[in-house]
């Protein structure tokens, strides 16, 4: 009569070990996506809504933050990165970048200067966008894969074979309703990753009337 008893002290702190054991990074499966308009996707500017500060956008830039894309003759994508250093309209902190674009799977890029050897290139992963391939109204970008254990989900992590670390919630919108935004995190930790470590961009009040003339 003890047996059944025994058995479920037994599989108790079993199944605490399971839940509590570390993730395997990246995700199972995780990739950029398939079915991927680079076309559509690049067709308007995109208003960065979460993001991850990395070396190169670091959190004192993180205010009214913007990026262009615009396909050259030659294939590759010119990049436009805009943001404010402390505060809404603030000092500009601007870039601009190419980025060439994978043939066999265009959702992944590698970015960097212009003219910039490879080693100074880092891998931008489109993992999420929609509605559909036709009209992108938000996107979800890692800096390559989520390779990092956080908080028993994945990040990006900066480091070797051109790694930026980083992730991105973009949206097509400048300022989004914040149940948008909640339904993009939710997207963005489905997908197996560590929402904990975004940092909410500021956009309200942002002026890139001046960007646009």
């Amino acid at each position: 009569m003890l047996i059944l008893p025994l058995l479920l002290s037994l599989a108790t702190p079993i199944l605490a070990l399971k839940n509590n054991s570390t993730p395997s990074c990246p995700p199972t499966n995780f990739t950029s996506l398939h079915d991927f308009n680079l076309t559509a996707y690049i067709s308007g500017p995109w208003f960065v809504q979460a993001q991850i500060p990395v070396e190169y956008q670091p959190r004192d830039n993180l205010f009214c933050v913007r990026a262009n894309y615009t396909l050259q003759k030659n294939g590759t994508v010119s990049v436009y990165n805009y943001a404010n250093r402390k505060k809404v309209n603030g000092k500009v902190q601007d870039a601009h970048l190419t980025a060439y674009v994978d043939e066999k799977v265009p959702s992944q890029l590698m970015v960097g200067p212009i003219n910039g050897p490879k080693s100074a290139f880092g891998r931008y992963w489109v993992v999420a966008a929609g509605p559909g391939p036709d009209r992108y109204t938000y996107a979800i970008v890692t800096g390559g894969s989520p390779n990092q254990v956080s908080k028993k989900r994945c990040l990006p992590s900066a480091g070797p074979k051109n790694d930026l670390g980083g992730m991105w919630i973009l949206t097509r919108k400048q300022v989004v309703k914040p149940e948008r935004l909640a339904k993009l995190m939710k997207v963005a930790k489905k997908l197996g990753l560590d929402i904990t470590e975004l940092v909410m961009v500021q956009q309200n009040g942002c002026k890139y009337d001046e960007l646009d003339e």
